[in-house]
């Protein structure tokens, strides 16, 4: 709704960004003009772009057992950017960490991706992802999550603690 539109691939290296960058030039040469139809279709609707880098924070993902990623990411990704306060990032992973095994004790039908802001982004910087086939499908799990994790409060006390290790959130 925000117009705000990611496109993202997986690296798996840093060499890798040569790779991309070197394959997006060899496919603008190999047919120009098929190349610009499609940068064509942009034409007036932005006013600017940002490329950046994120690296995959493994140890602060969760995924339920039976989660789908391949057909699940065609769909709706969230996307929350979370901006740290300088010298709280230790707090914060630790609260991320717990929030990451309160979803696994209680086997929540919800994953959780976590990104660290790199070059091009305004650090530090942590990017949560979490995705559903639909935006009803990942809302509706959201809020079936949240209600069986805060039957005691557990997640909105931790999600209070989050916030306030944080100078901004965006979410998209």
């Amino acid at each position: 709704d925000n117009y705000h539109y990611y496109i993202m691939t997986h690296l798996e290296s840093d060499d890798d960004l040569s790779n991309f960058n070197l394959t997006m030039d060899q496919a603008a040469e190999a047919d120009e003009e098929a190349w610009n139809k499609v940068w064509d279709k942009f034409e007036g609707t932005y006013s600017s772009n940002n490329s950046f880098l994120l690296y995959c924070v493994k140890e602060l993902r969760y995924m339920p057992k039976k989660y789908d990623v391949d057909q699940a990411i065609k769909h709706y990704i969230d996307f929350s950017f979370m901006y740290i306060k300088v010298g709280k990032q230790t707090q914060f992973k630790a609260l991320l960490k717990k929030l990451v095994e309160l979803y696994t004790e209680n086997g929540v039908d919800l994953n959780l991706t976590t990104y660290y802001g790199g070059f091009g982004t305004e650090q530090p910087m942590y990017l949560v992802t979490q995705i559903g086939k639909s935006r009803l499908d990942f809302w509706t799990k959201y809020y079936t999550a949240m209600k069986k994790l805060n039957a005691d409060n557990s997640e909105q006390n931790l999600w209070d603690s989050m916030l306030k290790t944080m100078r901004d959130v965006e979410y998209n």
